[in-house]
């Protein structure tokens, strides 16, 4: 059986609600611990609460809505779409292999890009990210990071050596998912 040409790694609802319910909480507590620390607890408070959980909640249903974040695999090579904005690599652009590292207390894949693409691209190591050029925080996706770590490596050596993907596994964890329709 031939594997399709794109194979999107789609977000997790569950996932993505989680992260919601955990920042709008932290939010939440932020506000009252500097309302408590500096002015003390008054509609104001209230007001600010419901604010930043009316926009966790707008955001949440705008990524629901546009199934993001999300990683494309192509033969050519792979896409991050974010909330906003996409980052594209071809295969050969990138140097090295796909690993996993800690940004704060998130697990994320790395990798490096080869000198001339940092060149045309203006990029440069960063702190953030322990000396790699750029990360894929997947929070939201159904994979863990070394899971997507996996992936990405095995599906850039197939490409690589086949000019098309092998086999991976099946890129949607939630069964029923809506298939790729290219984003709103």
């Amino acid at each position: 059986m031939t594997q399709p040409s794109v194979e999107t790694v789609a977000p997790s609802h569950f996932h993505l609600l989680k992260t919601l319910l955990v920042n709008a909480i932290l939010m939440v507590g932020g506000i009252l611990g500097i309302a408590v620390g500096v002015v003390g607890v008054g509609n104001w408070t209230a007001v600010a609460c419901v604010v930043v959980v009316a926009l966790w909640i707008l955001l949440y249903l705008l990524a629901a809505l546009r199934q993001r974040p999300r990683v494309v695999l192509t033969a050519e090579g792979l896409t991050f779409e974010k909330l906003f904005g996409r980052e594209s690599h071809q295969w050969d652009e990138i140097d090295g292999s796909f690993v996993v590292i800690k940004i704060g207390w998130n697990d994320a894949v790395a990798y490096k890009l080869t000198p001339e693409s940092k060149a045309r691209l203006g990029k440069k190591s960063s702190a953030l990210y322990s000396g790699y050029d750029a990360a894929v925080v997947g929070s939201a996706l159904p994979r863990s990071a070394g899971e997507l770590a996996a992936l990405l490596n095995e599906y850039k050596q197939s490409c690589q050596a086949s000019g098309r993907p092998a086999s991976p596994e099946a890129s949607s964890a939630e069964p029923g998912a809506a298939p790729d329709t290219g984003g709103l």
